[in-house]
């Protein structure tokens, strides 16, 4: 852990219209260095100085968190040159997953490096289950934009099968196939697989405890508890995922077309005011309108044939992004290739 000013203004500036409390954003923060960021430090060092004393296990976190909601559409695109032509999507929210975040986890982010402590979490991971998990385990907060190569050499047949994971998204890929699974309500899942000594991470909500989203922690302790599971699981724990399997779909891009030129798949319509909010009660309709240029949106476009204007693939985009970035988030990185 490192009180770096340079650093700390990065994070802020990443994550500048995102919400930090109800009504505050990142961006609203003063700049470092701060005392703020001072007491902020010496909190997280003490809090992590605990953990790795055992002074803290099976303590859960006192603070109420912030809850909020994402919502989940099973809602298809049919024809896509028609969307993007009249991108006005219509889609039915029949599912929701809880979200709870707080400050004080949101930003050890900016204080921790984060590469080296996922290396360090996945590796005992692999350690310890390594009976139970069958091939080769890659996931991008370590291994960057090269794990879509990899995935695509499996499915070529180039090298042996790969397991491509983040968090409890796990998808296994082998020549001409790849096979999906998900944690299902993994949130509520995750405390009881890992067990006490991982309560200090969690929230209580509706009489049990929860993996909260907001964590800096989230995607390691997701992904610590699928390789404990594995698919090995019940169907009620992990499920397999057929359309995903079906388009060989893997954080972001399916490959089924062609696992040279993978390509963008679905739709991501994402809202974060700090400083707005209301009630979608169920038979609500809310309307939501993009920002994107139509330089930006024709991007988008080459993005869903998986080549860009100037010749250059998705695939190779995606895998000069360098692991040597502290931390990768597929959905932002894709978004940054688009809109660079």
């Amino acid at each position: 852990m490192v009180n770096d000013p340079d650093k700390i203004r990065r994070y802020i500036k990443d994550h500048e219209f995102s919400s930090i409390v109800p009504g505050l954003k990142w961006a609203d923060l003063p700049a470092p260095p701060h005392e703020l960021y001072d007491v902020m430090f010496e909190w997280h060092k003490e809090f992590h100085e605990k953990l790795a004393a055992g002074e803290m296990h099976g303590m859960i976190f006192a603070d109420p968190l912030n809850m909020g909601g994402r919502a989940r559409s099973k809602t298809a695109i049919e024809d896509l040159s028609s969307y993007l032509q009249d991108p006005t999507l219509e889609t039915l929210e029949d599912r929701a997953r809880m979200v709870f975040f707080h400050v004080s986890t949101a930003s050890t982010s900016m204080v921790l490096n984060k590469k080296a402590w996922y290396r360090e979490v996945v590796g005992l991971g692999t350690e310890y289950f390594q009976h139970m998990i069958d091939h080769e385990l890659i996931t991008p907060v370590i291994d960057g934009g090269q794990v879509y190569g990899e995935v695509s050499d499996a499915l070529l047949g180039n090298r042996e099968p790969v397991i491509c994971a983040l968090g409890d998204d796990w998808n296994i890929a082998k020549e001409g196939e790849l096979v999906a699974y998900d944690g299902n309500n993994w949130e509520s899942f995750t405390p009881p697989i890992l067990g006490e000594g991982f309560t200090p991470w969690m929230t209580p909500f509706g009489g049990q405890i929860h993996l909260p989203s907001g964590n800096y922690a989230t995607s390691a302790l997701d992904g610590l508890a699928m390789q404990c599971s594995n698919t090995r699981a019940p169907d009620s724990i992990v499920e397999y995922q057929e359309m995903d399997s079906k388009v060989q779909f893997v954080l972001g891009l399916r490959f089924v077309d062609d696992p040279i030129i993978p390509r963008f798949q679905g739709a991501k319509l994402t809202v974060d005011d700090a400083r707005k909010s209301f009630d979608l009660k169920s038979g609500d309709t809310a309307r939501l309108r993009g920002k994107h240029s139509s330089q930006e949106i024709a991007r988008w476009t080459d993005g869903y044939r998986g080549v860009f204007a100037d010749g250059r693939t998705l695939l190779e985009l995606m895998t000069d992004v360098s692991a040597d970035r502290d931390y990768i988030d597929p959905s932002e990185i894709l978004e940054e290739i688009v809109l660079d």
